[in-house]
């Protein structure tokens, strides 16, 4: 995986794979991982800090980060704690389904990827379900369900929960026996 060699840091580069062994999350077609996100009901972070250097996105006066779909949100990676011995600590917070899903209770649940070379740190409390980051991107809201989770490796567009175009007929490739039939060759 190219963007896990790009990581500049033996160490979350070590440390992401506990992370990445959670529920095996997926990766899409550009070598990011996809993880979610809990923030408040209006797009907030649940928490701030103003030592913080943002270097992309709306943060205000307590320090919180506007989470909205479509955006990249990015810090300065020394903002970023990168002891994994500390359990909750400064930096941008991306976790399993479950363990956003929890952050989420009162809010809402962010589908967001991540660039493996974005990876900071995996703090050993909560099974390694939750990462530290200096840049992801929000991809699009998700259902607090227990059923809405992407189990599989993940390719595609982000569309209506997970890739599916509703718009396209994916059975008109094939013939009226099951055969796929393709005339451009």
């Amino acid at each position: 995986m190219k963007n896990l060699l790009d990581n500049p840091s033996n160490n979350s580069v070590e440390e992401l794979y506990d992370f990445l062994s959670y529920k095996s999350l997926p990766i899409d077609d550009d070598g990011y991982v996809l993880g979610y996100k809990g923030v408040c009901s209006d797009g907030w972070s649940k928490s701030g800090n103003l030592q913080t250097i943002v270097l992309q996105g709306e943060v205000n006066e307590r320090g919180q980060i506007m989470n909205r779909i479509g955006d990249t949100i990015e810090v300065q990676r020394r903002s970023v704690d990168d002891n994994r011995q500390n359990q909750c600590s400064h930096g941008l917070h991306i976790g399993s389904f479950d363990y956003a899903k929890s952050w989420a209770s009162d809010g809402q649940l962010l589908l967001v990827r991540f660039n493996p070379a974005d990876a900071v740190s995996v703090p050993q409390d909560s099974y390694c379900q939750k990462l530290r980051v200096c840049k992801y991107e929000i991809l699009e809201e998700v259902e607090v369900e227990d059923d809405s989770e992407i189990k599989e490796p993940y390719y595609g567009v982000y569309t209506n929960g997970f890739g599916q175009d509703e718009d396209y007929d994916y059975d008109e490739d094939y013939d009226d026996e099951g055969e796929y039939e393709d005339e451009q060759y």
